[in-house]
């Protein structure tokens, strides 16, 4: 599933169960597109947290967790 599906999922009210937020300051994560990175900061936001990543390949992105499909490292 991409990201638009998601969003058609959210829109129409049929989001499964969220995982439990487990990442923390630090963490070393890998995404699909931008690759290994750390964790620089995390701010709850709605029902969601906004990530600031350090990506050592493009630098700092800022990601939503329920979106960024990251795997801890």
């Amino acid at each position: 599933m991409d990201w638009q599906q998601d969003a058609a999922l959210i829109a129409a009210g049929a989001v499964p169960a969220a995982e439990p937020f487990t990442l923390k300051t630090g963490d070393r994560v890998y995404h699909k597109t931008f690759g290994e990175g750390s964790i620089l900061k995390i701010e709850p936001m709605g029902g969601d947290h906004l990530l600031t990543i350090h990506f050592d390949k493009v630098g700092a992105k800022r990601l939503m967790a329920t979106f960024a499909r990251l795997e801890k490292r």
